[in-house]
């Protein structure tokens, strides 16, 4: 069987990878047409499972376990390999396009990439591996916001985890290009300015060889931006499940988040200025070894735009909205039908 070229999108987190993988599905069929294969065997929207193959870990998604444990993970292994070869058989000319941000996140070690190479390079040649880059103070805002949807009670912004590869983009390039080699990693940034046009979509088009949007389904664009208000109620909803005061199973949780998104839209309240640019500043070293090895790109990668951080926290806003969050939260679970054991209102 003739391999087809890949475009290996890793993400990074953060950098619109949703809405990527929604227009690729979305357009699965156009692709199809123009030659372009957006598997299905690898996941249905996110290739979640080629992040599964080398991690070699239990996944949880909302409701049910994507593998079963590593004394299963060779069965996974042997089926996702059949699955994705029946699939290219079907249609054997063209290229293709893999895209999991979770490559970025989950796989750290060198071993694990190296798994992802030598199950592709079956099937593919060559393989580009596409990734964006976004400044790290940015991507841990947005990180925060993921981290309230999906229940953890102690979120906090610009929280630096023991291990801080995730924001490393240097060692991430260094994994990759090291397995892939360097001419096959293309790095893009995740900025406006930087983009065709100035929008995503037709900057990921163009750098995955697609060709122009405008022939093709746009979805809505997902927008995880938090509110200030949906933040303190999913900050509170969190700390009431952790303490067990609300009951909230893991199927229907999501529900529920989206519902405290959509009823209370409106602009993020950013921390303190000083509290961003101490987060960045730790990765400095990092950027500039990056920025040393690119060919092409900005020079400096990222712009030292920090306006839209306040110069000093609102604590007696804050304080009010924590007691609104308590009385609201309460409200918003009774006229949502959240079974909750919190004390009613005095």
């Amino acid at each position: 069987m003739k391999k087809k070229s890949l475009i290996l999108h890793i993400g990074t987190e953060k950098t619109g990878t949703t809405s990527i993988q929604d227009f690729l599905a979305l357009n699965r069929a156009q692709l199809k047409q123009q030659g372009i294969l957006y598997p299905e065997s690898l996941g249905q929207r996110n290739h979640i499972k080629l992040a599964a193959y080398a991690s070699h870990k239990t996944w949880q998604s909302l409701s049910k376990p994507l593998t079963y444990g590593e004394s299963d993970h060779e069965s996974f292994s042997q089926l996702l390999k059949q699955k994705l070869q029946e699939e290219l058989a079907l249609q054997p000319e063209g290229c293709a396009i893999v895209s999991n941000e979770h490559l970025h996140s989950r796989l750290q070690d060198a071993s694990q990439i190296n798994s992802i190479k030598t199950l592709l390079e079956q099937f593919f040649h060559p393989i580009t591996v596409l990734v964006y880059f976004r400044r790290q103070d940015l991507m841990s805002f947005s990180q925060y916001s993921t981290a309230l949807k999906a229940g953890f009670a102690e979120a906090m912004p610009f929280k630096l985890a023991k291990n801080p590869y995730y924001y490393d983009f240097f060692r991430i390039y260094q994994n990759w290009s090291n397995a892939f080699g360097r001419h096959q990693i293309k790095v893009r940034f995740f900025a406006k300015e930087h983009w065709q046009n100035g929008n995503l979509l037709e900057d990921f088009c163009l750098h995955s060889g697609i060709g122009p949007v405008k022939t093709l389904s746009v979805p809505a664009w997902r927008n995880e931006a938090l509110s200030f208000e949906a933040e303190l109620l999913l900050k509170t909803l969190n700390k009431q499940a952790s303490a067990g005061l609300v009951t909230l199973d893991r199927a229907s949780r999501q529900k529920w988040v989206n519902a405290i998104c959509q009823q209370y839209p409106g602009l993020p309240c950013y921390p303190p200025k000083q509290a961003a640019i101490h987060f960045y500043n730790q990765f400095l070293e990092s950027n500039n070894e990056l920025e040393k090895l690119l060919d092409t790109g900005p020079k400096p990668m990222f712009n030292d735009d920090f306006s839209m951080y306040p110069e000093e926290p609102k604590m007696v806003a804050w304080q009010e909205k924590c007691a609104w969050a308590e009385q609201e939260l309460r409200q918003f679970l009774k006229n949502n039908s959240i079974p909750n054991n919190l004390c009613p209102s005095p």
